[in-house]
């Protein structure tokens, strides 16, 4: 069969899956350029995404919060108007202030 001569009937058989190839190519390369296509559109104009750009982060304003770290005492600053007033601040030293 090798050496042998094609019928019409072969060459026809060869015409025909040669053609049905390539129509699954032609119908794969469609689907797969509309694919793209779609997800393109998808990705611009999603609700989803818009509403991402406009809302910012929230985590970006908190202050920084640390229960761990030494915190010194709010009240211990000088704010007394009178502090300088009280006579016995250099008779009396207490023990347990600084």
């Amino acid at each position: 069969m090798l050496g042998e001569a094609m019928t019409p009937a072969d060459n026809s058989k060869i015409k025909l899956i040669a053609l049905a190839v390539l129509i699954i190519l032609l119908i794969g390369a469609g689907f797969w350029y509309w694919y793209q296509k779609r997800a393109e559109v998808t990705k611009e104009t999603s609700p989803a995404a818009q509403l991402f750009e406009k809302v910012q982060n929230p985590m970006e304003k908190l202050p920084e919060t640390n229960p761990f770290k030494v915190q010194s005492n709010p009240f211990s600053a000088d704010v007394n108007p009178l502090g300088n007033s009280n006579p016995f601040n250099a008779i009396y030293k207490n023990p347990f202030g600084q």
